[in-house]
């Protein structure tokens, strides 16, 4: 468990379900069933291209919506770094890992971007003075019943983000669109009321939240 978890931590789902699609159709379904320990088994479940697909429908999404210059990501994702890559993103982004991951690890994700992509790796779990022009993303999971789920790290880190009375855009990257049922064995995972984010934004679009009194 401890080798998938590590994975989460510094390249995400999309670093996840790419070494699952690396193994050998032997080891695969072992392989899948410890990933679900850390991981929620339908997202585990999830093809390595349509997650990328995905991710990419939602960053072109975002880009179109909003003014973005500068990308917070609470956590990391592989599938997203590299949409951000493939589309041409000429802003910056900062990457806030886990406060768990090791320094070696941290070096590892910086020197592995995309290359031309400006990345910025940030010291783990430490949330960096922010501005109004930054954006705050997170990639998560519509769980249903007005919440999302995500990696607890993250939720942590949006507690930090929301302390700084921050005015900006933190939007919540939800690649797979439907529905996941929250996996109660999960204790990484964390259920996040939708109105801590201004935008949900999913492969068919952003969609605005509009605050509940």
């Amino acid at each position: 468990m401890t080798e998938f978890q590590t994975t989460l931590d510094t390249v995400g789902i999309g670093g996840l379900l790419w070494g699952l699609a690396q193994c050998d159709l032997a080891d695969r379904e072992l392989a899948t069933r410890d990933a679900s320990l850390v991981a929620p088994e339908s997202v585990v479940l999830q093809p390595t291209k349509l997650w990328r697909l995905s991710v990419q429908s939602c960053v072109i999404a975002m880009l179109q919506n909003r003014d973005v210059t500068r990308i917070l990501m609470l956590g990391n994702d592989l599938g997203f770094l590299e949409a951000l890559h493939a589309i041409g993103f000429d802003g910056v982004t900062e990457v806030l890992l886990p406060p768990r991951v090791a320094p070696d690890q941290c070096r590892k994700v910086a020197q592995n971007v995309p290359a031309g992509l400006e990345v910025q790796v940030l010291t783990p779990g430490l949330v960096p003075v922010l501005d109004s022009g930054t954006t705050v993303v997170v990639i998560g999971f519509d769980a249903g019943s007005g919440y999302v789920m995500v990696d607890d790290a993250a939720a942590r880190a949006l507690g930090g983000v929301r302390g700084q009375r921050f005015t900006g855009d933190v939007i919540a990257i939800l690649p797979l669109g439907e529905t996941t049922v929250h996996d109660r064995r999960l204790e990484n995972w964390h259920m996040i009321r939708r109105d801590q984010f201004t935008d949900y934004c999913k492969p068919d679009g952003l969609e605005p939240i509009i605050p509940t009194v």
